[in-house]
């Protein structure tokens, strides 16, 4: 907890003027507006100089590692962006924060070297946001009211909103050594950039910014979803700092599509497949329990060494995005936070329960329901509870040890049979129902085991590929659920599996499709299921697809996508086929020849770098 004073030299909990406790945020952040400052008396401590000093204690609600820094904002001083660090903050709608960022440049040198390459990472825990990029405070972006957006700005992390959820809730920025230079030459000395977080779509988001050197070591906080993209056979590295002795470490890894793997180390800085102490290596989502005598065993001690720092490498068995939790299970008063229309896994022992918290933040009239599930990964059995907290005018949550959900205190439950999908929806009229508000969610382990647990309030849940979802539709209404197809050249599978009733399947990749507007669908009776081939006129890659349940009668079913990249591509004639191949990989195509009296020409032209080469070789058509 963060204790702030004026007029104390020694703030703590039993006196200070602001504070934030870690259940209030994430990285507890505070702002101190200079009015507030000077209503609560601050003036007085005025020095003939002009200063005002301010005292700060942070309080070891348990043994923690923390970074702590302090910024005056105006219009000549901004928080300075800093490698390995993030900068955690909220802004309101239609706002800007900014940041500055030095460039690393060097005015000496002829070409700058590709360690300077940086990644700037906007990675949004509530709400909507993107980062704007300009090379003065002069010129900083700022919102245009028309447009309803952002002008004056070199370049942004904004994507088209058809773009996957999951992605919109990560984005990154490469500013690679060339563009340095480019920005850089014209002034030769004191390069930097501003940069500007502008808030979207709801009165407040909360957000990390975080600024890494390319291909470096990024650092996870405790119970904090982190997203991000591997390529396929790449890595991405990740550390965590223990602090807390007698914890078990708890490692969960889901994907939104691909299959990444997650190798961990005490010793190894870049974990690989080859160079680890603990792995989790399954097909679809992974979550590992390191247990503390485990730890112990490995020479990790918090109490003699006050921390532990934990080495993660995340492998690319394919190309992947995902998210990754790394947590100690404190209970309740450090429930791990849920993001929304983002599949988070995990794991729950017999009679235990593991806390979530989920802040509901929005504008949009049209949101007529809070939908929470969870879906077993194993044999297990896990129930939901949930009750509502209150959020203050800054969006953060209050009061929230009043909250804690279990098997005698909630306000709504579900507690289906094992290996059944549980399911809380509570809509528009319903008690507790709120578009401002914090959800407390707690799982328990009627028997332990894993699962996948998502929530949304935009009434579309995420699928992940690969792994049923259980759901209930009721009689001609609809369902929506979505994924994000990543594969250029795919076989996509969506069964529609009929537990009781009769549902109808459609999909589209422009909307939410229903009877009458819909790109694909398959209405049998029972059990429906549709192949989606990528010679198909309406396939697309790199987006994101639409999936509606329609109730022909009240139904419940599983439903299931799963994407298969085709061995062998069919070319069309006079058609260029865009395809990029890794180094050593052979990718295959086939075309039909219509006539063995007219010459073929089969060319490859390379578009960028790298250097490919062709095979060909000839089959008859009517035995092959």
């Amino acid at each position: 907890s963060l204790y702030v004073s004026c007029l104390t030299a020694s703030p703590g909990e039993h006196a200070y003027m602001w504070a934030v406790s870690p259940l209030d945020s994430e990285g507890s952040t505070l702002d101190i507006e200079s009015v507030s400052a000077a209503e609560k008396g601050c003036h007085k401590t005025c020095s003939s100089g002009g200063h005002i000093e301010f005292y700060a204690a942070v309080h070891g609600d348990s043994s923690t590692v923390f970074s702590i820094s302090a910024s005056i904002v105006n219009d000549t001083a901004l928080p300075l962006l800093t490698p390995g660090h993030d900068a955690v903050g909220s802004v309101s709608q239609n706002s800007f924060n900014y940041y500055f960022l030095r460039l690393p440049y060097d005015a000496s040198a002829t070409v700058l070297a590709a360690e300077n390459d940086l990644v700037v990472s906007l990675n949004l825990l509530q709400g909507y946001a993107d980062a704007y990029f300009s090379s003065s405070f002069a010129t900083r972006p700022v919102f245009n009211s028309s447009t309803r957006g952002a002008s004056s700005y070199l370049f942004s992390t904004f994507v088209d909103s058809a773009t996957s959820y999951s992605m919109l809730m990560n984005k990154q920025q490469d500013i690679g050594h060339d563009m340095i230079q480019d920005i850089c030459a014209p002034t030769k000395d004191n390069c930097y950039l501003i940069v500007g977080v502008l808030g979207q779509r709801v009165p407040v988001t909360r957000y990390s910014l975080s600024l890494t050197y390319k291909d470096s070591t990024k650092l996870v906080s405790n119970g904090v979803p982190i997203h991000g993209r591997v390529g396929q056979n790449r890595n991405e590295f990740y550390k965590y700092m223990l602090s807390q002795a007698d914890l078990d470490l708890i490692i969960s890894l889901t994907p939104s599509f691909g299959d990444p793997d997650v190798y961990i180390s005490l010793t190894q800085p870049f974990p690989n497949k080859k160079n680890f102490t603990w792995s989790q290596t399954a097909f679809g989502p992974d979550t590992l329990t390191i247990q503390s005598i485990d730890i112990l065993q490995h020479g990790c001690n918090p109490k003699l060494s006050g921390f532990c720092t934990f080495y993660l490498g995340v492998y690319g068995f394919l190309n992947s995005s995902f998210s990754m939790v790394v947590h100690t299970n404190e209970g309740f008063t450090s429930p791990l936070t849920l993001l929304e229309q983002h599949p988070q896994s995990g794991s729950v022992s017999t009679g235990e329960y593991t806390y979530y918290r989920y802040i509901i933040s929005s504008t949009n009239r049209l949101t007529t329901s809070i939908k929470l599930t969870i879906t077993p990964l194993d044999d297990g059995d896990q129930d939901l509870y949930i009750m509502f907290g209150q959020l203050n005018a800054a969006g953060n949550p209050v009061n929230a040890s009043h909250y804690e959900p279990g098997r005698s205190h909630y306000d709504y439950k579900s507690t289906n049979w094992a290996s059944s999908t549980d399911q809380i929806e509570v809509s528009n009229g319903m008690a507790h129902f709120c578009r401002q508000c914090v959800l407390y969610v707690a799982v328990y382990g009627y028997k332990g085991g894993h699962y996948i647990l998502q929530a949304s309030s935009q009434g579309v849940l995420s699928l992940v590929q690969n792994q049923a979802i259980g759901g209930r539709v009721d009689l001609k209404t609809y369902v929506y659920y979505s994924f994000f197809n990543a594969v250029q050249f795919a076989q996509i599978s969506i069964s529609l599996t009929m537990v009781s009733g009769d549902a109808d399947l459609y999909v589209s990749t422009t909307q939410l499709p229903t009877e009458e507007s819909y790109v694909w669908r398959s209405s049998n009776f029972g059990n429906d299921v549709k192949v989606i081939l990528y010679d198909d006129p309406q396939y697309c890659w790199n987006c994101e697809y639409f999936v509606g349940v329609y109730g022909y009668k009240n139904s419940t079913f599983t439903l299931l996508v799963s994407t298969t990249s085709s061995s062998v591509v069919k070319l069309k004639p006079n058609s260029p086929q865009l395809i990029a191949v890794s180094a050593l990989q052979i990718k295959y195509f086939t075309a039909l020849l219509a006539s063995s009296a007219a010459d073929t020409t089969v060319t490859i032209t390379e578009m960028n770098s790298g250097s490919a080469d062709l095979f060909v070789q000839l089959f008859n058509a009517s035995s092959f």
